[in-house]
């Protein structure tokens, strides 16, 4: 088993410095802007209701892929169309 927790461990694979600037980065570049929060916020609360109300498990999880597109897709369309 401890050669998993090794494999998934960063500071075996990256300096702290590499590994401080791709969470920066990566925290800098999500969810920039008004419309990307209201909308993956929008998204995640379609989900928890189809989930959880509904019982349609399939839309919540599709609902929940739109909201990290939106999330994660916003900052790298930023981020190269600067």
């Amino acid at each position: 088993m401890d050669w998993f927790f090794k494999m998934i461990n960063p500071a075996e694979h990256w300096t702290q410095a590499s590994y401080e600037a791709w969470w920066r980065t990566m925290l800098q570049t999500t969810l920039l802007g008004f419309w990307g929060k209201f909308f993956a916020a929008i998204c995640i609360a379609i989900a928890i209701w189809f989930g959880v109300r509904r019982g349609m498990f399939q839309v919540s999880l599709g609902f929940l892929g739109l909201a990290t597109l939106i999330m994660f897709g916003g900052g790298i369309w930023f981020s190269i169309f600067k």
